[in-house]
């Protein structure tokens, strides 16, 4: 419709139509975003116009010289954009394909609690303040911390999108999640299966990218630290344990399991690297976990340390430092947050080891010899059954 009255200010317009009933309208082209402005100043008197459209053009001004964003996208196109911008990351081998996929599954989470259309605006630091309860009466089984690494993949996008200024605050107030009152929380921290298959596909493209690590002593290293993070999951052995093995006190050998050939280790930790301080020998698969170390490794004697690579005087304590360091890295770079219900680490492989083995009916007292504990012990501190196999195991 055609403008039929106009006021021109030095940097914007007071203007009204036939069709807007009279009402003055506050127009601007905000360069910044190469758009027009329009908002309706809600009034027919010219006078109270020129004050609210003064108003707002200072609090539009004020937006743009703290680099803020005037429109306001809704919240599908605000998560749309963040997910284009983590495809880079992708691309750049920042975080991986299946990390990403984890992230757009949650972030639907937000887009239904939240309502896709609402614009950004509209949103505020107690917006998702009842999220969990909401998540938890729809999936009764969600765990506490999944709805932790929820709430801080939301979280990440909120950042991001005040960082481009389409937001005027970082971060949304969630309600805090209180502990789950069951046996989980007595026992140490574990990590999910989708987390630890997110580790494993990271391992494997940390340790393939031989042309993007400065040098060949680092490529052997990230080769080194791949296959130990892989044996610690498979053998429920001590961070500790594992670092002071010599290839002494490995055997690999093929074996026929069940039709297959299968590839195991015969390990033998030493009474004054374990614990309990007392000899065990115990048999763990995927042997060639070890074939692949003694491939990239220049210590293969007898007396050399499995994980001895770049110092004739080995300290296991270096390596710990480089390999917790490497382990950190990897946490972070797929958004597997450390957060205060829940402390995630290397010993945590051993848990994790605990809990598969007991899940598919390996009796306690040999997962006790195995990993050098007790039954009481595995009982306490290791074992993370869930709600699914308790139901399941009722039912047998």
């Amino acid at each position: 419709m055609a403008i039929t009255e106009r006021v021109d200010k030095d940097n914007y317009t007071i203007v009204r139509t036939g069709d807007s009933n009279k009402v003055w309208q506050f127009s601007m082209w905000i360069r910044a975003e190469n758009k027009q402005y329009r908002q309706s100043l809600r009034t027919n008197h010219i006078e109270l116009a020129e004050e609210k459209a003064e108003d707002l053009y200072y609090e539009i001004r004020h937006k743009l010289q703290n680099n803020k964003r005037v429109f306001s996208p809704s919240c599908k196109s605000a998560v749309e954009m963040y997910v284009r911008h983590r495809e880079n990351d992708v691309k750049n081998k920042y975080i991986t394909a299946e990390r990403l996929s984890c992230i757009k599954g949650q972030l639907n989470h937000f887009l239904n609690y939240i309502h896709k259309d609402t614009v950004l605006t509209d949103l505020h630091r107690k917006s998702m303040s009842s999220y969990h309860r909401r998540r938890k009466a729809k999936a009764k089984t969600v765990s506490n911390s999944t709805l932790l690494n929820e709430q801080a993949t939301i979280n990440a996008l909120i950042k991001w999108l005040w960082r481009e200024g389409y937001m005027h605050f970082d971060s949304f107030d969630f309600e805090k999640i209180l502990p789950e009152r069951n046996l989980d929380n007595a026992r140490r921290n574990n990590f999910t299966d989708e987390e630890y298959n997110l580790i494993v596909d990271e391992l494997k493209n940390l340790a393939w990218k031989k042309n993007n690590v400065a040098d060949e002593e680092e490529y052997i290293w990230n080769n080194m630290f791949k296959n130990f993070i892989l044996i610690l999951a498979n053998t429920g052995m001590r961070v500790g344990e594992l670092l002071q093995l010599r290839w002494c006190d490995v055997e690999t050998e093929t074996i026929m399991y069940e039709g297959k050939k299968e590839r195991i280790a015969v390990v033998m930790v030493r009474a004054e690297t374990s614990k309990w301080r007392k000899d065990r020998t115990f048999r763990a698969r995927n042997g060639n976990y070890f074939d692949r170390i003694k491939k990239y490794s220049k210590y293969t004697k007898k007396t050399d340390y499995v994980f001895q690579n770049d110092v004739e005087e080995y300290n296991h304590k270096l390596v710990l430092t480089r390999f917790r360091r490497k382990f950190n890295k990897v946490l972070q770079k797929l958004e597997i947050y450390q957060l205060p219900t829940r402390k995630l680490d290397m010993y945590s492989l051993r848990h994790f080891f605990v809990t598969k083995r007991v899940d598919r009916g390996v009796l306690l007292q040999d997962l006790a010899n195995m990993i050098g504990t007790s039954v009481i012990q595995i009982e306490k501190h290791y074992y993370h059954t869930n709600k699914n196999k308790q139901i399941e195991t009722a039912l047998l």
